[in-house]
């Protein structure tokens, strides 16, 4: 019994070893492929303060008419500055603070030399759901801005430019408690007009987790049945 047990830890061990081994897997905490949302012709919205146009976590919004969900994918216009489609993110869909990657897929684009798809990341704090101040952020896809109004804050973690298709990945620093903004935009500086295509967002943890492999659990599992038949 005494060999037996010994030996199921040597198996255990050697088990852990494996799935320490194995490849890493980030915790994803939102993800959105535009198959079965709406997009609220909220150009302005605002987030707390006793204000109007209220907007909800995870509520995605378009600057306009330019901004539209085709074939199960965002896609962005713009004849006049920057347009965007934008969401604001509960911050309970973060576990901790650290680095979060936000990957994307730009499916198309075109465009001129003064045209950009352009994706920015903002996090705004301090604002005020029981609606009883003047403490509020505001949500501005015809920018590209998350505005603070009263004691509320807000600042700029991230934003990138694009004019190829491609799947792309953008870093950022989270601080635990705040709402997260995500612009997808396009931007243009006069005619020819732009027009991207976005799909497959999603936002996982920097600090990635191990996967036990399947041949690892395999083996493990068929060890366990010899040493029992030795018994």
């Amino acid at each position: 019994m005494k060999a037996v047990s010994l030996a199921g830890a040597f198996l255990g061990s050697a088990l852990l070893a494996c799935i320490m081994a194995s490849p890493l897997s980030a915790a994803i905490v939102y993800s959105q492929d535009f198959s079965s949302i709406t997009l609220a012709d909220k150009p302005n919205s605002y987030l707390g303060g006793y204000y109007g146009s209220q907007l909800a976590y995870g509520e995605w919004v378009r600057s306009g008419s330019t901004v539209s969900l085709t074939s199960g994918s965002l896609q962005v216009s713009s004849d006049s500055g920057f347009r965007s489609a934008a969401v604001l993110l509960d911050p309970a869909l973060f576990p901790s603070a650290g680095t979060y990657t936000l990957t994307f897929d730009v499916l198309g684009y075109s465009g001129d030399a003064n045209d950009t798809a352009t994706v920015g990341v903002w996090t705004g704090s301090g604002y005020d759901m029981a609606h009883s101040s003047g403490n509020a952020l505001i949500l501005n896809s015809q920018t590209g801005n998350l505005q603070a109004l009263g004691s509320a804050t807000s600042s700029l973690l991230s934003s990138t430019t694009y004019s190829v298709a491609g799947t792309y990945s953008v870093n950022f620093t989270y601080d635990g408690s705040s709402t997260i903004a995500l612009f997808f935009a396009a931007t243009t500086g006069g005619y020819p007009f732009p027009t991207v295509l976005y799909d497959d967002v999603s936002i996982a943890s920097a600090a990635a987790v191990p996967e036990a492999s399947i041949p690892a659990i395999l083996g493990f599992a068929a060890s366990i049945g010899l040493l029992r038949r030795r018994r």
